[in-house]
């Protein structure tokens, strides 16, 4: 067999691996999104119009349950959406007016996650940077800054309700304090630590927005990478180890938030 024949072999192996791979994410992934949107529905569909704490631009709906971890952080009279340990994801993407690639991060990775922080005082290990964060803060990482050096793991202050249009916030099952304690020490410890452009190399030291969230997660115990291939949105959604307890959505500069209470 001659030399060409072989690489046209080689091609040929190459372009079926390829198209089963592509294949196997686009099933998957319509799958996943078929689960989230359900999961979505059926959680809208119990909430009931709280009108005492409503408002012309806010519309809460609250959704009867046993949960004792509040949904919101009060901070100056806003309701900040979520509690120390908490992950509020958005969904679509961070280039709506880019067409094709717009379309395609909103169907296969989403837009944003971030932990709510909690009160910390001290020092990042990874650089020696002081950190002072508080209740009021989330933690993220980003790869979209204009310096180099802020794409990293960092923490800012919990706007995301103004930030985003559609947004889903998550917990783990049956998690005590301890378990919230090593998630957010875990995101403590690797603050500042460079953003993964590469998403499934370079692991160690380096983080994506939804892989920082998994990873911090995973320190306590739970699994929140569905497909333990690169972490999506949906992946963290639809892990077994982790449930809805608030969305919102803004429809017509209206804020309608459901939350569990």
């Amino acid at each position: 067999m001659n030399l060409k024949k072989i690489t046209k072999k080689i091609n040929l192996i190459l372009c079926l691996f390829l198209t089963s791979i592509s294949l196997y994410g686009i099933l998957s992934t319509s799958i996943e999104t078929i689960v989230v949107q359900s999961e979505i529905a059926q959680f809208v569909s119990k909430g009931e119009y709280v009108e005492e704490i409503s408002s012309r631009t806010v519309k809460y709906y609250r959704i009867e349950s046993d949960e004792e971890k509040p949904a919101f952080t009060l901070h100056n009279g806003i309701r900040l959406l979520g509690s120390s340990g908490d992950i509020l994801l958005a969904t679509g993407s961070p280039f709506p007016d880019i067409p094709f690639v717009n379309e395609f991060i909103s169907f296969f990775f989403g837009q944003h996650a971030a932990l709510v922080a909690g009160d910390y005082e001290g020092k990042a290990p990874y650089n020696g940077k002081k950190i002072s964060i508080t209740k009021y803060d989330v933690i993220e990482t980003t790869g979209l800054a204009d310096k180099k050096e802020d794409n990293c793991v960092s923490y800012f202050p919990n706007n995301f309700h103004n930030r985003y249009e559609e947004i889903i916030g998550l917990r783990p099952k049956n998690a005590t304090q301890t378990d919230y304690d090593k998630i957010l020490s875990y995101a403590y410890e690797n603050m500042y630590k460079p953003y993964n452009y590469s998403f499934v190399f370079n692991t160690k030291n380096k983080y994506y927005c939804t892989d920082l969230v998994s990873r911090a997660y995973k320190s306590a115990g739970f699994d929140l990478n569905h497909d333990h291939i690169a972490t999506t949105v949906n992946d963290l959604i639809t892990s077994e180890d982790s449930y809805i307890f608030l969305y919102q959505i803004l429809r017509d500069g209206v804020r309608h938030v459901y939350y569990l209470d």
